[in-house]
This record gives structure tokens, C-alpha cells and sequence, in this order.
């Protein structure tokens, strides 16, 4: 591989968000009490300027389903890393992604992490979801590892 390479070789995404659009219909979970000085900004106001139903064409462009289904190229890899109970990001938004890749022809694990919350919480093995993700990369990308 030259050094001008900037392919994408194999992507793992952990509990990743991959369609704005579906998302936005998901409601946010409630956060914890906060001091009055600590704000969270709007992510979707940060992201596109507006919410996704106002801004639906860049909530589109702003999500990786979009591109999965480019039929113009296959698409890398992808190992997808979910918690079914994800109160944030919502096991479906990876479910989508899947079947999207999949439809492109390409190579998708999906793999649910059982009764975990965002981020992996409840989990008893996060170890091996990251033992596993890295098997993962270093196959792909020509490591060692197995």
C-alpha cells in the first residue's frame, strides 16, 4: 500500500448512530440531574443547524446508511458492536446499517452485546468485545492476529 493510500480497509463501530433520520424519532433519554452551569448542546442543532425533521436532506447526508447503499463500490468490512438495550442509540440504528451493507454486498458482522446500555454498560465481558474488534481490524488490515 502506497503512502498516498486513504482507503477505508475495515471499520468496527461501537453502538454507532447510521441514520439520523430514524434517530430523531427516537426519544432522548433522561439525563441525570446536572448543575444549572453544565449544558449539553442540541446535537442535532450542533450537527445540521436545525432538527432532522427541518433539516432532512442534511440529516440524509449526515448518515452512513446513505452511503451503504452506493452501489457504485463495495463497501469495506464493517463489524458493528451493539448493546440491545441501548437507551441512547438504539440497537436498531445498527440493525439498519447492517441490512444496508449487506444489501450492498457487502461484509457486516453484527454482532449484539445482550442487555448492555450505551457504551457497553451491564456488560460482563467488555474485554472481549474489545479482543474481538481487534482481531477484527488486524485481519483486515494485515496483522497477525486471527
Amino acid at each position: 500500500m502506497g503512502s498516498g493510500e486513504t482507503a477505508v480497509r475495515a471499520v468496527v463501530d461501537w453502538y454507532g448512530v447510521s441514520d439520523l433520520v430514524a434517530l430523531a424519532a427516537h426519544p432522548m433519554p433522561a439525563m441525570p440531574a446536572m448543575p444549572a452551569s453544565v449544558v449539553f448542546p442540541d446535537p442535532y442543532e450542533a450537527l445540521l443547524g436545525g432538527t432532522a425533521a427541518e433539516r432532512p436532506a442534511l440529516a440524509r447526508a449526515a448518515s452512513p446508511v446513505t452511503y451503504a447503499a452506493d452501489t457504485t463500490a463495495t463497501p469495506p468490512p464493517f463489524l458493528l458492536v451493539h448493546g440491545t438495550r441501548d437507551g441512547l442509540v438504539p440497537y436498531s440504528q445498527s440493525e439498519a446499517l447492517a441490512a444496508a451493507l449487506a444489501a450492498a454486498a457487502g461484509e457486516v458482522v453484527l454482532q449484539p452485546v445482550e442487555n448492555a446500555d450505551h457504551i457497553f454498560l451491564g456488560s460482563p465481558d467488555v474485554p472481549s468485545i474489545v479482543t474481538q474488534s481487534v482481531t477484527f481490524l488486524a485481519r483486515h488490515l494485515g496483522g497477525t492476529r486471527t
